[in-house]
């Protein structure tokens, strides 16, 4: 099956983890639910996470087959910008009280080297 049918099997799941996400923004160095959510995400797809770096930092590794061949990192950042919405989405956040907004979701890189190790 091609990637791309792949990952729209999982469109439903990921539209409610980005309403989650969304709808409980927590600002940089805050983000303790987020990062908990994140890590319990990533380890439930099989992979070994290190959580609390600086703070609330999550760090998941994936090895493939013997571990000898390239690396791949992949970077994102999950805190929220100290925004208010002025607008009545149905996604609004849960948190009215907190000029917060979390909509780094789409800010990330991509390394790959072969050079680091996993």
């Amino acid at each position: 099956m091609p990637i791309i049918n792949r990952i729209a099997d999982y469109q439903e799941e990921l539209t409610v983890w980005r309403r989650y996400l969304h709808q409980n923004p927590e600002l940089g160095f805050e983000e303790f639910k987020t990062s908990e959510f994140v890590a319990n995400k990533l380890e439930d797809m099989g992979l070994t996470v290190h959580r609390g770096l600086a703070g609330t930092g999550v760090v998941a590794t994936m090895v493939s087959g013997d571990g000898t061949g390239g690396s791949i990192a992949l970077r994102a950042d999950m805190d929220a910008l100290p925004l208010q919405r002025r607008d009545r989405l149905r996604i609004a956040r849960k948190r009215l009280g907190n000029a917060r907004m979390w909509s780094r979701w789409s800010y990330y890189h991509v390394i790959r080297s072969r050079e680091i190790p996993v």
